[in-house]
């Protein structure tokens, strides 16, 4: 399984704040994400499965979030028509990670906004044993959705509180 998860806007980064006092407060965020990005996402998830013979499966919950979560799931459907030879079954995240549990033998790549990126990884690497069992491969796109800077992340991520101890394993990648 390889998650391709949008690793800018979202939730991430999101302006919050809150208003009122009591039971009477509220609490708000604004989250943001750009078509390029939905577009990179999508297009590399395509060209990944079209290279490893998977499956893209899964996609945002754009039924509550039509606008926000749909402009993801446009990218999605207008990828599958550019590469008709890859499988697509678009579900929704909540389903995505029901269904991963019932899943076994094809190979997929899952599509994923930031923050439901982030905690799907978490689960798919639970499935096979640990959270810390895999590194993390960030990219950047030209124009062209081509990779243009790879990076990658060892498998206890970037790991601040460590910084100094000793205790990190970047070996781990290997």
């Amino acid at each position: 399984m390889s998650v391709i998860r949008m690793a800018v806007g979202d939730a991430y980064g999101a302006k919050e704040w809150r208003e009122g006092s009591g039971l009477d407060e509220v609490a708000c965020r604004t989250e943001t994400m750009d078509r390029k990005t939905c577009r990179a996402v999508a297009e590399f998830a395509f060209m990944h499965a079209k290279k490893t013979k998977a499956k893209v499966f899964g996609g945002p919950k754009y039924t509550v979030s039509p606008v926000y979560e749909g402009m993801m799931k446009e990218e999605m459907d207008e990828a599958a028509k550019r590469y008709p030879g890859v499988r697509y079954e678009p579900q929704l995240i909540d389903a995505t990670n029901a269904l991963l549990l019932n899943n076994s033998g094809d190979p997929m790549v899952i599509p994923a906004l930031n923050r439901d990126g982030d905690c799907l990884s978490d689960l798919v690497l639970q499935m096979f044993g640990t959270i810390a069992g895999s590194e993390s491969i960030l990219m950047s796109f030209n124009d062209n959705f081509e990779p243009d800077i790879v990076m990658a992340e060892a498998p206890h991520g970037t790991a601040p509180s460590l910084f100094g101890k000793n205790l990190a394993n970047p070996m781990a990648m290997i």
